[in-house]
């Protein structure tokens, strides 16, 4: 047996051993379950999906959110990311913690396009350590959200009424933009404050949407997090 084969077996059989005595991940003050998210307003609509369809979770106790940052999935890091973590060490990270997930923008512009080699990479890599990774069927998370949850703060904001669609690989800056142009000032732009408009948009979602594979990427998310509770 090669020595890459001996330190994964050792590394299966440790977590088995932890299982079998009942020792969870909460037993090392955290949480039983970590999904890694790309930033904050992620964690908004993350956790309002996850109120949604199991409202019994409680963030902080049977879960935790944690950020990467888009661009520390390469070796790359951007200033406003706290951890600086490059793409080995979050996969060390991951293989901490085997009851994990991690959510990453696909980033795709059309139906056809790839994901970059390094997403490629994390999501052959999460495979082989057992992890959920969850790469967005849109471009990004805001395309799961419904153009009703969006113009609804949108149409208070610019005191009109428009009517819009979000495709699923637009990016939703531009669609908000293009929908309230006679209206449009710099103070709106999605960009700018995704935190507080998330927890706006948030306020309007009483059902889970039927976007796009939401459902059964959540239903597979929650039901790996009751298995670590």
């Amino acid at each position: 047996m090669g020595k890459r084969k001996i330190e994964s077996w050792r590394r299966t059989h440790v977590l088995e051993v932890l299982n079998d005595l009942g020792i969870r991940a909460a037993d090392v003050l955290q949480a039983n379950f970590v999904v890694w998210i790309e930033g904050p307003s992620d964690r908004i609509y993350l956790n309002r999906w996850i109120g949604l369809m199991a409202p019994e979770l409680v963030e902080g106790i049977d879960y935790s959110i944690m950020f990467y940052g888009g661009r520390l999935l390469s070796h790359l890091s951007l200033l406003r990311d706290e951890l600086g973590l490059s793409a080995e060490e979050l996969i060390k990270l991951l293989r901490i913690n085997q009851n994990s997930a991690i959510v990453i923008d696909s980033d795709r512009t059309r139906s056809d396009a790839e994901i970059n080699e390094t997403k490629t990479r994390i999501v052959k890599e999460c495979k082989e350590a057992g992890v959920l990774c969850w790469v967005t069927a849109g471009r990004e998370m805001e395309n799961y959200l419904t153009p009703a949850c969006v113009a609804a703060v949108y149409d208070e904001m610019t005191c009109s009424q428009r009517d819009f669609t979000l495709g699923t690989y637009q990016k939703i800056g531009r669609v908000l933009e293009s929908a309230y142009r006679a209206q449009w000032k710099a103070a709106f732009n999605y960009d700018s404050d995704k935190p507080a408009l998330a927890r706006r948009i948030v306020a309007n979602i009483s059902e889970m949407p039927d976007r796009l594979d939401l459902r059964i990427r959540m239903r597979e998310l929650v039901q790996r997090i009751r298995a670590a509770n």
